[in-house]
């Protein structure tokens, strides 16, 4: 499974954070893995959540879906996990 998170890890590239969490499950050669960086260094974002659906073709993990949600701030905008832009 960790070709799967460091696939995703890849696709979403370098978010400076205080911390990342990262969670996969597998069936056969599709994945979902959901990476979430808490203590993002932003103003506004406090920390975001991709989760994340994999192929594996020819041996290598590929991201077909990433549904990106944040939470943001106190004071800059809703807390808890949506799409929704932060303030």
């Amino acid at each position: 499974m960790r070709s799967a998170i460091d696939a995703a890890a890849a696709h979403v590239g370098t978010i400076e954070a205080a911390s990342r969490e990262a969670t996969a499950s597998r069936s056969g050669d599709e994945a979902e893995v959901t990476l979430t960086y808490e203590g993002i260094r932003d103003d506004s974002v406090r920390a975001e959540r991709h989760v994340m659906k994999l192929v594996r073709e020819g041996g290598r993990w590929r991201v077909v879906s990433d549904r990106v949600t944040r939470s943001c701030r106190e004071g800059r905008g809703h807390q808890e996990f949506t799409p929704e832009p932060c303030l």
